[in-house]
Order: C-alpha cells, then sequence, then structure tokens
C-alpha cells in the first residue's frame, strides 16, 4: 500500500472509533457549561443504565471515601461534584479503547491506560505549581492526549520492522517521526482528528494536536506545555525499573514556557509519584470488577 492510501484507511479507522453514546456526550457538553446543576447532570446520567452502574461503581469504591453507599446518581453526583463526575463519564467512556493491548507500540493490555492516567495526574499537579486555572480541562485532554496511537496501532504492527518498533516504545522526536514516515500521520495528528469526529472542544483538539509541540500551538500553548511536561514526568515514573539509570528529560521549549526549572519539577516527583499509584490502582480495581462481570 503506497503513502496516499495507508492515509486514507488510517482516516477511515478514525471515522470506525467508537464514539463515547450520545448520553455521554451531552454530561460532557452540559457540564462545561458554568450554570449546570447537579440535578441537570443526574438526569441526563440516569438515562442510560449502563454508565449510571458504572458511575456508582466507581463512586462507591474506597477511593472516593464516602460517607455512605450510594444506590442512585441523583445521590452520587452532588457529592462528588459535577468536575468529578465530568471527568468519570470521560474516563469510563474511553477505558475500554485506550486499555487494549497496542501491538504496534510494544504495548501490552492496560499500559497505554496507565500512561494515560499518569499524564492526566501529573498535569493536574503541574496546573497548581505554575497556577493554570483549566486544570480539570487538562486532566481530561491529557487522559486522552495518545489515544492517536489506538488508531496508528494496527498499521505500524503490520507495517513497520520489529526492531525499529522499539524506537515507538521510546517516544519523542523519533518516534513522532518514524509514524509520519509509515502512516503519512503521526498519533498526535490523529488524536486530533478523534477529538474533532467525536465533537470535543476545539481546545481538546488543539491540545492533543499539539503536545509534542507545544511552542506550534497558535492559540494554548501553555496548556499544550503542561501535557508536555506531564507526559515526560508519567512516562520517567512508570519505568521503574530503568528509574537507577535514565535521565529525567523534559521538553526545554515546553519547561521554558512555563518558567519551570527542572529543579522545581524534581522536588514534586514523590508525590506526583504518590497520586499516580492511588489513580492507577483505582482504575485497576475497576477492571478487575469489570472482567468478572463479563466472566473473564
Amino acid at each position: 500500500m503506497d503513502a496516499t492510501g495507508l492515509q486514507e484507511s488510517v482516516r477511515e479507522r478514525v471515522e470506525s472509533l467508537p464514539a463515547p453514546n450520545v448520553v455521554v456526550m451531552e454530561v460532557l457538553r452540559r457540564s462545561g457549561n458554568p450554570d449546570c446543576t447537579v440535578k441537570e447532570i443526574s438526569e441526563v446520567i440516569a438515562a442510560d443504565a449502563s454508565l449510571t452502574a458504572r458511575i456508582l461503581r466507581l463512586a462507591n469504591s474506597s477511593y472516593y471515601g464516602l460517607p455512605r453507599r450510594v444506590e442512585a446518581v441523583s445521590v452520587a453526583v452532588p457529592l462528588l461534584g459535577i468536575r468529578t463526575i465530568r471527568r468519570l463519564v470521560l474516563s469510563v467512556s474511553t477505558y475500554d479503547i485506550m486499555n487494549q493491548k497496542l501491538g504496534g507500540y510494544g504495548h501490552e493490555e492496560g499500559q497505554l491506560w496507565a500512561h494515560s492516567l499518569g499524564v492526566s495526574v501529573a498535569a493536574e499537579h503541574l496546573c497548581e505549581i505554575v497556577g493554570y486555572r483549566r486544570s480539570e480541562e487538562l486532566r481530561m485532554v491529557a487522559l486522552l492526549h495518545d489515544i492517536g496511537k489506538v488508531v496508528l496501532s494496527p498499521f505500524l504492527l503490520e507495517f513497520l520492522e520489529s526492531e525499529l518498533r522499539e524506537v515507538l516504545g521510546r517516544g519523542g522526536a523519533e518516534a513522532l517521526e518514524l509514524e509520519r514516515e509509515v502512516c503519512g500521520l503521526d498519533h498526535a495528528e490523529v488524536g486530533m482528528m478523534i477529538a474533532e469526529r467525536w465533537n470535543l472542544s476545539p481546545r481538546f483538539e488543539e491540545i492533543i494536536r499539539y503536545h509534542h509541540e507545544p511552542g506550534k500551538s497558535p492559540n494554548l500553548p501553555k496548556a499544550a506545555a503542561i501535557v508536555n511536561v506531564a507526559d515526560g514526568v508519567a512516562t520517567w515514573l512508570l519505568r521503574s525499573d530503568e528509574l537507577a539509570s535514565a535521565p529525567l528529560e523534559l521538553d526545554a521549549g515546553a519547561m521554558e514556557a512555563l518558567q519551570l526549572e527542572e529543579a522545581e519539577v524534581v522536588r514534586e516527583l514523590v508525590e506526583i509519584n504518590r497520586k499516580m499509584g492511588e489513580e492507577i490502582g483505582f482504575w485497576l480495581g475497576y477492571g478487575s470488577s469489570v472482567e468478572e462481570d463479563s466472566g473473564r
């Protein structure tokens, strides 16, 4: 298959990727309105029995420490708050897509999801450090920053030699160039296409598109820089077997845009790692319960 044909196949796969259902999209749309009420969100979620059951399962986990067990989404929403519910709805609706094995990148089942959770947590923490107010938005965008890899993985597995796939596993500019060489598009570009198809906000599209090149972001360079640095931090922290020898490599341009010194980030690594561990552990518990329900 030539480059043009392969690029068209990538676009077709974007179109066929399952999108969040209408209830999920309505929750995301309404919860982005500052005048949205908990009653309004509760009623929208309640229209989807499956989503309601999943949200209640998560709300009743020890992670959130609610004072009592809740049996209705109308009780869970005010207790957790609209921002947390919004993030849970997006996470639940993308979990199955992003938790799968990605052979083209050498990722085992759950590896992309764990990384995405880590970047999401790190992005929120970095927002606190640099005083970026839209931390909840960035946490959600960061969760989706690598979703383009879901689309590109089968093409890379088919058309790329196994030795070169190790480059993809390491990430960085070399990996992006390799994606473009093979598929005509890199995962950030494909991620933007997915966000557009799902009718997510233009802000989501731009941050995802430029999370590896924040300096090129026309409107949101600081937001893209936060996700970029969070990506570097999470990647390093999840390489537990290599921590003794692997340097912490953070994009100099992104750090400059945020007016951050590496020493400032290093001081936060223990706390970010703790938060990441809690978040990943929380979703591991969710995954186990989903497998039990499906009989796996």
